[in-house]
């Protein structure tokens, strides 16, 4: 499959300024360094950002304020405007801002893109693995995932659901045919603590009249923190203490007790899925079919060179590579077996062991006690067995 337009090509047709000015300060920063690396903040290195701002505030969100007014004397002349208004324009400058950030990360790492295959996807959202963040690595300090499993938009809404900053929409109302864009952003030092983090921007792209859907979640990554840990980041309390990680929700934020069931999974998927790529296997690299349709225009005559190009339009200008494009779907069996004969499920046996996995630490009940008649809730701690992430990720699924 080829990459569908991205949200990279979103801001390309919306928002064209924010990309030139972005990948151009990204290129002078670059030119100081001697490796590849990712910034947290973008406060100490030149950068056209206020600019970029100015430039959209006055083509996108006042057109009518155009001309000689600074932007910050268009903010303020908004101040005694309607609640609403003011609320709409912290959002604007907000969400401009979180994607010039990503496109600066993005240029300096390289545009490097990855297309998760559908397939994939599935098995990564029925997998969960609770492994030390040590583990955590990206191939690049940046990268955008790509996603089009209509899964994986179920699993985005869940999330923004969750957050409690989004209207709860159902399946027949969501855009399945526009993908998810994720910008992965690992820091080597997070500013105020001594540990990495790694900050997730997740994007719905979609047409520039219909607007774009948006999350964000940063996650601090110490040696000694379980990934389950680090889903459940609370930096206000890193903050305060600097020692442990917070899970249950405070006073006032009734968005939690969403975020941390349904929202989550979302998240897990995005973990699952830099764990897979940090293998090494199934990828397949593609130039942009996009730069090949317009090459191809070129030595066409007008009708068919319009055609050629509007039909360039369906696909990203970016080269990717494809993760996981051979791997088959999950398969579910409802027939019945005998449990004492070896079952053969999309070519394995599921009798035996094919994986490797960090069994997460839970509660059981023992038997124990005459003929093992009586429970006890004992604690299990987490423990290895089986083959690698990868086998992990790729296991065969049985349902009877």
């Amino acid at each position: 499959m080829y990459l569908p337009p991205t949200h990279y090509d979103y801001l390309r047709r919306a928002r064209p300024y924010l990309l030139e000015l972005a990948e151009k300060d990204a290129a002078n920063y670059a030119s100081s360094l001697s490796s590849l690396t990712s910034v947290g903040t973008i406060d100490n290195i030149d950068n056209h950002l206020e600019e970029c701002l100015h430039t959209g505030f006055m083509r996108g969100f006042q057109p009518e304020l155009r001309s000689h007014l600074s932007l910050e004397d268009a903010i303020e002349l908004l101040q005694d405007a309607p609640t609403e208004q003011r609320h709409r324009l912290a959002n604007f400058l907000g969400g401009m801002g979180i994607e010039y950030h990503c496109i600066f990360n993005f240029a300096l790492s390289g545009k490097k893109t990855f297309h998760f295959s559908r397939n994939l996807t599935e098995h990564l959202l029925n997998t969960e693995i609770n492994l030390n963040c040590r583990f955590i690595e990206l191939p690049f300090p940046c990268c955008m995932f790509v996603y089009t499993s209509p899964s994986a938009i179920d699993a985005l809404h869940e999330a923004l659901n969750g957050f409690g900053n989004f209207e709860p929409s159902s399946r027949e109302a969501r855009d399945y045919s526009a993908p998810i864009s994720v910008f992965v952003t690992l820091l080597d030092a997070t500013s105020g603590l001594s540990g990495r983090s790694i900050i997730f921007t997740a994007f719905q792209a979609r047409r520039s009249d219909r607007g774009h859907a948006m999350t964000k979640r940063q996650m601090f990554l110490p040696d000694d923190w379980s990934l389950e840990m680090a889903l459940r980041t609370e930096w206000d309390t890193l903050y305060a203490d600097g020692k442990e990680c917070v899970v249950e929700t405070r006073p006032g934020r009734p968005s939690d007790e969403g975020f941390y069931t349904d929202g989550l999974r979302f998240f897990r998927m995005l973990i699952n899925s830099v764990l897979y790529l940090s293998a090494g296997r199934d990828l397949t690299e593609r130039p942009s079919r996009r730069s090949e349709l317009i090459a191809e225009a070129a030595s066409l005559q007008k009708s068919k060179k319009r055609r050629k190009l509007q039909s360039a339009n369906s696909f990203s200008e970016l080269a990717y590579s494809d993760v996981g494009c051979d791997l088959p779907p999950i398969v579910i069996s409802s027939a019945h077996h005998d449990d004492t004969e070896p079952r053969v499920v999309s070519g394995l046996h599921s009798n035996s062991l094919q994986t490797r996995v960090m069994v997460r630490g839970h509660w059981r009940h023992q038997p124990h006690g005459t003929g093992l008649s009586q429970r006890k809730l004992i604690w299990i701690k987490p423990f290895l067995k089986g083959p690698d992430i990868a086998e992990l990720v790729n296991k065969a699924y049985h349902v009877r």
